[in-house]
């Protein structure tokens, strides 16, 4: 399963528009949400390098 940069671009505007949001929200919930961001970016890079 191929992965674009259109669909990366897709992530990054979701994890654009998370962190704009977060600035609205405790520290705590952004910390667990960037945690998520990374831990997506990290799964979607280990299955585009090794699938």
């Amino acid at each position: 399963m191929r992965y674009t940069s259109r669909k990366y671009a897709g992530y990054l505007c979701v994890a654009l528009s998370v962190i704009i949001i977060s600035r609205f929200i405790p520290i705590w919930v952004f910390g667990f949400v960037s945690l998520l961001i990374v831990s997506a970016i990290g799964y979607l890079l280990f299955n585009y390098l090794y699938s």
